[in-house]
């Protein structure tokens, strides 16, 4: 186990060596025959993805470490423990009660520090929502996490330095057809249009 001091030290030397770290996205080059809008919201450090369903409901679904995320432990010592080991993950969800990103601040649970629209095609946004959803559905516990503006439950694949929110939004993404260029470890999304 780390000690305090070290795991400071691994984590400033590990934000340094990130630093430089991007992920490009390329959305689809031709207009899909079926558009839907998807929303990437970024929140400094990490992303959370906003699906419109057929209905045109805005879905918010965010991946994360249990610990850090949803207990609120924080500190360099669960942070290193989030970062270099598999730990328990969760997903949330919420359907957004507007269309506009404008009104989406006092419902997310963090800081909007940007938001990313493009379309996609419709078939592919609903083939997604079924399998986001679909965890809440196979997971059975789903808890409320007001803090978080979202609904959470277990998801089955750890949490750690190689699988973070970052690289869940990531694999989103390319399902909806988008190209992911680069490292989304540490966010830092940009678009290429």
């Amino acid at each position: 186990m780390l000690g305090r001091g070290t795991a400071a030290v691994l984590l400033v030397l590990l934000a340094l060596l990130a630093a430089g770290c991007s992920a490009r996205l390329v959305p689809p080059q031709q207009p899909p025959p079926e558009p839907r809008q998807v929303v990437l919201l970024e929140h400094g450090r990490h992303a959370s993805l906003v699906l419109f369903d057929a209905e045109q409901v805005p879905w918010r679904f965010a991946y994360g470490d249990r610990r850090w995320y949803l207990e609120n432990i924080r500190g360099p010592g669960p942070a290193a423990s989030a970062l270099f080991s598999d730990s328990p993950a969760v997903l949330g969800r919420r359907a957004l009660d507007s269309p506009d990103p404008a009104h989406w601040q006092a419902q997310v649970g963090s800081l909007i520090t940007a938001t990313v629209p493009f379309q996609v095609d419709a078939g592919r946004v609903d083939a997604l929502l079924d399998t986001l959803h679909g965890v809440f559905a196979s997971a059975g516990d789903v808890v409320p996490a007001p803090h978080l503006g979202l609904e959470v439950t277990a998801h089955p694949q750890p949490y750690r330095l190689g699988h973070n929110s970052n690289h869940v939004v990531a694999q989103w993404l390319q399902a909806l057809d988008v190209q992911v260029q680069g490292n989304p470890a540490i966010g830092r999304w940009r678009t290429q249009h």
